[in-house]
């Protein structure tokens, strides 16, 4: 019998999922809000709104709190202090959730993280009490020493504790794994007092820590050779290498059972890759397998520049995925979603590898895709592409974690207001309090999220006081994607001026630069009096323009906030916490 494999390999952990949140960049110049939760009122149900709304918020804190994987070689003390202000944040969340009826029916999400929160203290409890008692007695087996009995007797107790009073699955194996633990202990007793395992119980330990390491190292040695298989884009990863790299991950397996959450996800944009070496009908049931929707368009173009369109039904989302049918080529392709009419409805995104363009529509609307291939000479085999659909509800965690997304006209009211009524799957989440959409770059790394916030007086690029600098007098409200009408009649109105006055200002300044001595007074005047002009025509003809979108836009503000006080929405997939559990899982010395 592996007594000592046994006694490592079940020391138990609590994984909780963080909910933390980093400070993201607003992609439009809005100051950080204020939001105040409603006055009680003698309406049952909002009292019990606002309790719930309390107990998402502190339970939520009270999960930051918990200490995160609990093993043997974690310092007792140092979990409780981390448990002690869990349990803390829990007690007050339950003081507001006692007093609401039916607490799923009035928030269920905010319910969900009150039962988690619950669930990990309590079960971090009866595990601190286990690690308290284990670590003694594995101290004195660490030196050769027995133990008596008392000490395997209150091991014995809060194991067993631990079995009758585990909450959930997952408090259940971990009990089990101390309860076997306990068991292995009571029987390694008499060997360790005949001094016959020091040396071995630490000869086994450095050999499995070993085997871990090795194993973890290999799978990271492969996904980073398979990176440079899919950069260079000519072949398939071998099906070799895709078995091999299974084995090694059941042996990770053996001691690190959460392994898989990193590595099988991992896996995913390989095989993604793979599918697009298949042909015809394999091709497409592999692809609609992978991504996990509908394929409802397909084709083959070499145009240099193409146009698709799809008819999107309300509630559903869509992905364009391209391949170059010539492996390994110079070409490139840019491809970019817009709506000619009720734009405003849909969202974009972009997952950068595998390469996909998305979008999701909240009400029916007709959305053209524009495609550009560059390519030198006029002949090229082009790109063959897919569309994939999905129900928005239905969104898979490995697509939505994954997506870019951005606010495509920043100037449109309900576009703004859509985008965190109705979120992109996976993008939605709390920061410091406020809601944010968003909060990922292209490259993946954190930031580029917009939140809800105050609106400032419309303000233009620095330096536009500088004599001449009228030209820079730019938003974000005009371009090809502008979707409010008084969006592009600013950019329209600003253009107008330049072509009026962009010529006679750099003539003036020109002559300013050849002025003699007599010249120069009255050259400095005519070029200050064409900048006046200017900042005039500014003035009177575009800002006008700019403060009727500014009112829409704080109109705009104000109505989501009273919709958020209103509705406490959670997110809908919990992307956050998706990654951060991909971070514990390999999280090295954790085991």
């Amino acid at each position: 019998m592996k007594l000592w494999t046994a006694i490592i390999a079940i020391a138990p952990a609590l994984v909780i999922a963080s909910v933390s949140t980093s400070e993201v960049r607003a992609e439009f110049p809005f100051k950080k809000p204020k939001i105040e939760v409603p006055k009680v009122t003698t309406d049952p149900s909002e009292a019990w709104s606002k309790a719930m709304w309390k107990v998402n918020s502190l339970a939520q804190e009270g999960i930051n709190q918990l200490p995160g994987l609990i093993d043997e070689s974690d310092d007792a003390g140092k979990v409780k202090t981390r448990l002690d202000k869990a349990t803390k944040k829990y007690e007050e969340a339950r003081k507001y959730y006692v007093t609401v009826p039916d607490p799923r029916s009035v928030n269920e999400g905010a319910s969900n993280y009150y039962l988690q929160l619950e669930a990990a203290v309590k079960n971090g409890r009866l595990a601190l009490a286990c690690l308290s008692a284990y670590k003694p007695i594995a101290k004195s087996f660490g030196e050769g020493k027995p133990v008596k009995d008392d000490k395997l007797d209150a091991f014995d107790g809060a194991a067993r504790a631990y079995q009758e009073g585990a909450v959930g699955e997952d408090g259940a194996r971990e009990a089990k794994g101390w309860m076997d633990t306990a068991v292995a202990f009571r029987e390694l007793n008499p060997q360790v007092a005949e001094k016959k395992l020091k040396g071995e119980l630490a000869i086994k330990r450095a050999a499995e820590d070993k085997a871990e390491k090795d194993a973890m190292d290999a799978l990271f040695a492969q996904l980073k050779a398979w990176k440079a298989i899919i950069a260079e884009g000519t072949r398939p990863v071998p099906a070799e290498e895709l078995a091999a790299y299974d084995q090694q991950l059941q042996a990770l397996v053996a001691y690190r059972p959460e392994a898989p959450l990193y590595f099988d996800d991992a896996k995913w944009d390989v095989l993604a890759y793979n599918a697009t070496f298949l042909e015809g009908d394999a091709q497409q049931a592999e692809i609609a397998k992978l991504w996990g929707g509908e394929i409802v368009q397909s084709g083959t173009t070499s145009k240099k520049d193409f146009k698709l369109t799809v008819k999107a039904e309300a509630e559903r989302c869509y992905a364009f995925l391209p391949t170059f049918v010539e492996r390994g080529g110079k070409a490139t392709l840019e491809a970019d979603w817009r709506a000619k009419k009720d734009g405003q409805w849909a969202h974009m995104w972009e997952i950068q590898k595998p390469k996909a363009r998305g979008f999701c529509a909240n009400k029916p609307v007709s959305v053209d895709l524009f495609g550009k291939l560059d390519y030198a000479g006029t002949k090229n085999a082009g790109i063959a592409w897919h569309i994939v659909s999905w129900d928005k509800s239905a969104l898979p965690m490995a697509v939505a974690s994954r997506l870019y997304t951005w606010t495509t006209d920043t100037c449109e009211p309900n576009h703004w207001k859509d985008k965190f009524m109705n979120p992109v799957p996976g993008t939605f989440y709390y920061g410091r309090g406020v809601p944010v959409v968003g909060g990922k770059n292209p490259d993946g790394t954190d930031g580029g999220g917009s939140d809800v916030a105050v609106p400032d007086a419309w303000k233009f690029e620095d330096g536009w006081m500088a004599p001449g600098s009228y030209s820079s007098w730019r938003t974000h409200c005009g371009g090809e994607d502008a979707l409010n009408p008084l969006g592009k009649q600013l950019e329209a109105c600003f253009i107008a001026n330049d072509k009026a006055f962009q010529p006679k200002y750099d003539a003036a300044v020109a002559a300013v630069e050849r002025a003699t001595l007599l010249t120069y007074d009255a050259a400095v005047k005519r070029r200050d009096a064409i900048d006046a002009q200017w900042a005039k025509a500014q003035e009177t003809r575009c800002m006008p323009i700019a403060r009727k979108i500014t009112a829409q836009m704080a109109a705009a503000y104000d109505e989501l906030v009273d919709w958020f006080k209103a509705t406490k929405p959670v997110p809908a997939l919990d992307v956050k916490g998706f990654k951060r559990k991909q971070e514990l899982a390999i999280e090295r010395g954790s085991r």
